[in-house]
């Protein structure tokens, strides 16, 4: 049985990614976060697990958040 949301913030800037996942862990105190400041990192851990929601900033080096 699954106990929480599976949630993936993607931002380049670290900051920001640690203040997405305070603020989904503060709304949602059972999800299982996994932040990324790395987008190519990201795109393979989405590509390889389960989640329920991405959280991406959309201009990013390399890859923008829609890809």
């Amino acid at each position: 049985m699954k106990l929480g949301l599976e949630v993936v913030v993607v931002d380049d800037e670290q900051p920001i990614t640690d203040v997405l996942c305070s603020y989904v862990l503060l709304t949602a105190p059972h999800a299982q976060v996994h932040s990324f400041t790395n987008a190519e990192t990201a795109r393979d851990f989405v590509q390889n697990n389960p989640i329920d929601l991405l959280v991406t900033d959309y201009r990013m080096p390399l890859i923008n958040g829609m890809q």
